[in-house]
């Protein structure tokens, strides 16, 4: 195979949110409490949703940059390429890597959408967040039929809703949704608990994939209180081994044949551990814990994707 028969997609890549987000996707009623997009003293770009200040994590945008300059910058649009949050610049961006399709995560409500789950007004979040399913899939993703995976939000904080949504975006032609790697340490039930059975029952009827990326859920921990940051970058991605631990064991897996889960920017080098010891537990212990990993196929059902980002808006 030639290089230029390669078709490549990035499974990881991050939006920096325009400040046009919600201009075309709230009623006029709806835009009073719509979030701001707002500059302060010292330059730095940010939003303001429900009275909570959202910026930019600026190791997201360094794009461009030597390695030599990269930082916890930047903070503002001015500070970026232009593909980190210009659709048309990012597609250009793309053709210059090589890279034919993107996954895109969003970066100012969270790459899960937490920042929607702190509002105290759960219908105002609702209305927000899909509208920001509707900016994500019809602007953004549809601005380059073809280039984007489509990768928006589910309410995850009412059951209903979520259905309901999975079934819009359906519609909509979404095969992918973002989720917590661990629903527990958002203040949700664990992926255990039957509350999340009408979730995957409808993502597995509809082909919808459930993507998670490291670190919403089971934090990144350094190794000890003084470490530097270096070792907190070498371990964070690691933090995501603690969903596939749990994931392995989940029923629903079981039950929907077609259910589908992605760890993303998760790396690889300790899965054939967690693989092996869940190997020796359910052979060990299998008989007295009831395992569910048993009758499952998990190398079918959750992909671990590990790609470093190609397309503009994250470090590569």
């Amino acid at each position: 195979m030639e290089m230029n028969d390669l078709v490549i997609a990035s499974l990881d890549d991050h939006i920096i949110e325009p400040p046009t987000l919600f201009d075309q996707h709230l009623t006029r009623e709806q835009k009073q409490f719509a979030p701001s997009f707002q500059t302060d003293a010292d330059g730095i770009d940010y939003w303001l949703f429900d009275g909570q200040r959202s910026g930019n994590v600026g190791l997201n945008a360094v794009v461009g940059r030597p390695k030599a300059e990269y930082g916890m910058e930047p903070v503002s649009l001015n500070q970026m390429r232009e593909g980190c949050y210009d659709v048309g610049k990012r597609i250009d961006d793309m053709n210059v890597n090589g890279v034919l399709a993107s996954l895109p995560f969003p970066t100012v409500v969270g790459m899960d959408g937490i920042i929607f789950h702190k509002y105290q007004d759960k219908k105002q979040a609702l209305t927000l967040l899909r509208a920001y399913n509707d900016w994500h899939v019809d602007e953004w993703c549809a601005a380059a039929p073809g280039r984007f995976i489509p990768n928006p939000l589910v309410p995850t904080w009412d059951m209903q809703a979520t259905v309901e949504e999975v079934k819009r975006l359906s519609k909509k032609g979404v095969h992918s949704v973002c989720f917590h790697d661990n629903p527990a340490n958002r203040g949700l039930p664990s992926p255990h608990n039957a509350y999340w059975d009408p979730f995957w029952k409808v993502c597995a009827e509809h082909d919808v994939v459930i993507s998670m990326h490291h670190g919403t859920g089971n934090a990144a921990q350094s190794p000890s209180p003084e470490a530097p940051i270096d070792a907190w970058i070498t371990c964070m991605s690691m933090s995501i081994s603690l969903a596939l631990a749990d994931l392995l064991h989940l029923p629903a897996l079981n039950t929907y044949k077609n259910l589908k889960l992605a760890l993303i920017e998760s790396g690889v080098g300790w899965v054939p551990y967690v693989l092996e010891r869940a190997d020796f537990m359910l052979k060990q212990h299998g008989h007295w814990t009831h395992s569910t990993l048993a009758g499952a196929c998990p190398a079918k059902s959750i992909a671990i994707i590990s790609c470093r980002p190609l397309s503009t808006g994250m470090a590569g």
